[in-house]
């Protein structure tokens, strides 16, 4: 609706329009935004503005969620449909595909190309390449919070799970559990315990700490019931990967 011009003033009066008294609007969708209904022309094209903006950051964070490698696996696991026959040899199966992907587990020297690896324990760190990559930013930006980080996978490494360390991130309906660490702040890690062959061996396995990333709080909210569909796909690689992956050696 278009204000018309006005003889008396000599323009249109569209600032000063406003909805006419015998429009219903259904306040709801302002509601569920949580902003209030516009009453004017301006006011309405302004929030359209806002939730537009809003809703292209929204978008703009699934799309780079959608572009992290480490991240393509579980997106696939969870939405795409595939037959399973078999536990047991699906988890055969996976194993044979990790062994491909990671044909060496190797510890944070290796991995982080730091100049050393003293001070990290028994359990090998399995990181997925936005946390390589997350540290190296933050190695440039926040040494500090870089050092907080490493400090605090030492501490995984060492097997320190305290309350605060393993923080359960999925449902109970997994068996296999995700876990979020406390780092500082609303900075946390989250992992899970993995179940790898051991490179150049037959038929022995290893549990090893699997890195997803390094998230904020607010991003963990914004991902939902994400980790739910990750703990769950893993349930179906097999019974046998799940009593390993639950067993602390």
């Amino acid at each position: 609706m278009v204000a018309r011009s006005s003889k008396r003033d000599g323009g249109p009066q569209r600032r000063g329009w406003k909805f006419p008294s015998c429009v219903m609007v259904d306040p709801k969708p302002f509601a569920d935004l949580r902003v209030d209904v516009p009453l004017t022309h301006d006011e309405a094209e302004r929030l359209a503005r806002d939730v537009l903006q809003d809703q292209r950051q929204v978008l703009e964070y699934y799309l780079k969620l959608l572009r992290d490698p480490e991240l393509a696996e579980p997106i696939r696991m969870a939405y795409i449909d595939s037959s399973f026959s078999g536990g047991e040899s699906l988890y055969a199966d996976t194993q044979a595909a990790y062994a491909s992907a990671y044909p060496l587990v190797q510890p944070m020297k290796a991995a982080l190309h730091f100049e050393s690896a003293d001070g990290f324990g028994e359990w090998h760190l399995l990181m997925s390449a936005r946390v390589e990559r997350d540290l190296r930013v933050m190695n440039g930006k926040d040494k500090k919070l870089c050092e907080i980080v490493i400090r605090k996978l030492k501490d995984l490494s060492h097997g320190l799970f305290s309350e605060d360390n393993q923080r359960r991130l999925n449902s109970t309906k997994s068996d296999v559990p995700i876990y979020r660490a406390f780092v500082v702040g609303d900075c946390r890690l989250v992992y899970h315990i993995h179940c790898v062959p051991e490179y150049g061996v037959e038929n022995v396995e290893h549990q090893v700490l699997r890195i997803f990333g390094i998230y904020t709080l607010a991003e963990l909210k914004s991902l939902g019931s994400f980790w739910d569909s990750v703990g769950q796909q893993l349930n179906r690689s097999g019974r046998q990967y799940v009593r390993r992956c639950i067993h602390r050696n």
